[in-house]
């Protein structure tokens, strides 16, 4: 299993140079990158950073800033997918991009700096976006002469800001992403620390337990040998064969027969496997299927805690409501609880509309679709508004919409 995880917090804090850094250590950037960045920064007169290794578009590497939501997969004790996603608030729209999957979070923080602004938002947007676990890398020791006293006064506010968002038990390290001390292995400028390394830490963090319901999405229809083949991923739960699934969008039951991966066929799907399933019409695409036991539920209303990027969205507002799976029309029909995501904060309330960088429970109508709670099935109870083509906010579904 690949556990995703997001690498967040305010800009030039250091999370590219910390995870190129966690690269470098573990052998994992080909030697012929190390020499093609080696020589660009020499003869751009720069000096060498580790982010680089990340930075892979040239203007983020000139800008020194990190623009796109860069992925790399890492292996410790269990394999990650890590996200480094931006820190600049005009690219808070990769950072949901980033964190939309991922249940830990490493939030660099810089012991000098300590809590700023982005700090703040991306906490708030870690807690609405369902992380469960979060990592405290409080980074750049090395300017703080590595000093005992100052990881302390800088932990006790970390701690003090993380109460706030919900995250009680976080592990806070103290690491120098410039030199390596407590990521991949244990420092020796840090002789007071007897706690876990980054990588330790992360490694101690349970993966969430499976339980949720089986969950098939429809992504289209092809005709193989002969055959009609359902091609879909199982977003949740196991798919086993002889299993029978019902879609009630449709009202279809199919029998499994058989589950096709590249030409060949398992007896069993987990989590993330995309597969195909011989049938005898096609299913219709956007169909999500489950026992009929524990079926999906289709509804036309509900309540989505929303994160609203560049407009305003208020009541009555039309816009389109989509997941993994599809996309319906929707009309906005209430506004609780409004916050500025820039910090947490709650805004004055009642409230008809949320204005950019803001976010609330929002109530809506919409298309009869299948909607699930994100506690129940995390993949399916995140949702992307958008008008006219256009991303507007970024959301899950709560389970009083169901």
């Amino acid at each position: 299993m690949i556990v995703p995880v997001a690498v967040v917090g305010h800009v030039d804090h250091g999370k590219s140079t910390l995870i190129g850094r966690i690269l470098y250590d573990s052998n994992l950037i080909p030697e012929d990158r190390v020499l093609e960045l080696q020589t660009f920064v020499s003869e751009s007169r720069r000096l060498f950073e580790f982010a680089y290794f990340l930075d892979a578009l040239r203007e983020e590497i000139e800008q020194e800033r990190t623009i796109d939501t860069v992925r790399v997969l890492f292996q410790s004790q269990r394999t990650y997918r890590i996200a480094d996603v931006p820190g600049h608030r005009e690219f808070v729209g990769n950072m949901l991009t980033g964190a939309s999957d991922a249940r830990i979070a490493i939030l660099v923080l810089s012991c000098p700096d300590g809590i700023q602004d982005q700090t703040l938002q991306h906490l708030y947007l870690c807690q609405m976006l369902g992380v469960s676990h979060l990592v405290v890398a409080l980074n750049k020791m090395d300017l703080a002469a590595f000093d005992e006293a100052a990881f302390e006064a800088s932990s006790t506010t970390a701690k003090e800001t993380l109460a706030r968002f919900g995250f009680l038990d976080a592990t806070i390290v103290p690491v120098a992403a410039t030199t390596g001390e407590n990521i991949a292995r244990p420092g020796l400028a840090m002789p007071w620390y007897s706690g876990p390394t980054l990588l330790q830490a992360l490694d101690s963090i349970p993966t969430d337990p499976p339980g949720a319901p089986l969950r098939f999405g429809i992504q289209d229809n092809y005709r193989i040998s002969g055959g009609l083949v359902a091609v879909g991923r199982v977003e949740s739960g196991e798919l086993r064969q002889h299993q029978r699934l019902f879609f009630p969008l449709s009202s279809t039951t199919v029998e499994v027969e058989e589950i096709l991966v590249f030409g060949s066929s398992k007896s069993c799907a987990e989590e993330g496997d995309c597969i195909g399933i011989p049938v005898a019409e096609p299913l219709v695409r956007g169909e999500v299927g489950g026992p009929a036991d524990a079926q999906p539920s289709v509804r036309t209303s509900g309540k989505a805690q929303l994160f609203v990027l560049d407009q305003t969205l208020s009541v009555g507002d039309s816009f389109d409501l989509g997941g993994p799976f599809g996309q319906w029309q929707a009309t906005v029909e209430t506004i609780e609880f409004p916050v500025d995501a820039t910090n947490g904060r709650p805004l004055p309330a009642p409230s008809t509309s949320l204005s950019p960088h803001q976010a609330g429970l929002v109530g809506f109508r919409c298309q009869p679709a299948c909607l699930e709670p994100f506690s129940s099935v995390r993949s399916l109870g995140r949702v992307v508004i958008s008008k006219r083509g256009a991303m507007v906010g970024f959301g899950i579904i709560q389970p009083d919409a169901l």
